[in-house]
């Protein structure tokens, strides 16, 4: 089971492996780290490639200089190298750290010939991989990833953590973020910069309507938070998405409703609130439309 820090100052816990010490080491390789702390200490370091996953609450840190507030559901990306400074959370929180030959023997199994790889079994070509650093949200595929590997340890007695876990995120890890930099791809903009303040400004956008879907639909709501005109917006969406921020939001009201429907104890009623529909017939119309089947017909799939 998982255990918890009470400070950096004070024990850090490693995966279900108390240390007391009250700093981090000086090179980071395959650990994992629950921290349920709330203070304002300051801790610096070098990181390998590292994963902040915040369960509940908030934990601040600073990549080279660059300042990122990491809320409940969200994990923040980090590149191996980087320098990065703890300011202090209010927060239950993983972090995960992976060696780069982890990385590495990953993207060489995902871009080698099987022929390479029986030949050169043991062999690094050392690539220079840099992930794009931004805050993503628990919806994505390491997200997602991320809350089942942790709701496993919290439901299991004795967890164990061996090399293996390492690799399943890291898999996940390059599996999102090739998907990531396919959908960046296609930004209509030369310089790589442009792309990547892009590409974060409707991720903003996308997990503004993730995450308020039982607020509406507002496009002047999203140009707000993204800092972007309406049509800039709705044209960029579309190009990193497939699909404009509307449609989106319909379609996420869908994808939330498939996920309450499992639960046999909630009505059809209350899962169309919950869902951000404004009655049980937008939602069963919606519903059918997108899948085929009426909401009724599907939840008795479930059983």
């Amino acid at each position: 089971m998982l255990k918890a820090m009470t400070g950096f100052t004070e024990e850090i816990i490693r995966f279900n492996e108390p240390k007391s010490r009250s700093f981090f080491p000086d090179r980071f390789s395959n650990e994992i780290y629950f921290s349920n702390v709330n203070n304002d200490y300051r801790l610096s370091y070098t990181s390998s490639f590292s994963i902040k996953y915040v369960i509940k609450g908030e934990e601040r840190y600073a990549l080279g200089g660059v300042p990122f507030a990491i809320n409940e559901n969200q994990y923040l990306l980090v590149n191996d190298k980087q320098e990065v400074e703890n300011r202090g959370a209010n927060a239950q929180a993983l972090s995960i750290f992976l060696d780069r030959s982890v990385i590495n023997n990953i993207v060489d199994n995902l871009n080698l010939s099987e022929n390479y790889l029986l030949e050169h079994p043991f062999s690094e070509r050392h690539t220079h991989i840099n992930f794009f650093e931004a805050l993503y949200s628990q919806n994505d595929i390491l997200g997602k990833y991320l809350h089942a590997f942790y709701l496993q340890s919290v439901n299991q007695q004795h967890f164990d953590i061996n090399e293996e876990i390492f690799y399943g995120i890291g898999l996940n890890l390059v599996t999102s973020q090739l998907k990531v930099a396919k959908q960046m791809s296609h930004i209509n903009s030369i310089k790589y910069a442009t792309r990547c303040e892009l590409f974060k400004r409707v991720m903003v956008a996308r997990d503004y309507i993730e995450d308020h879907l039982e607020d509406g639909f507002s496009l002047d709501v999203l140009a707000e938070v993204s800092h972007l005109s309406k049509f800039h917006l709705i044209r960029v969406f579309k190009a990193v998405y497939q699909t404009t921020p509307y449609n989106y939001y319909l379609n996420a009201k869908v994808r939330r409703s498939i996920l309450l429907l499992k639960n046999q104890e909630l009505s059809l009623t209350e899962i169309a609130t919950l869902s951000g529909f404004n009655d049980i017939y937008a939602f069963s119309k919606r519903f059918k439309a997108t899948l085929g089947v009426a909401p009724l017909e599907y939840r008795k799939t479930l059983k």
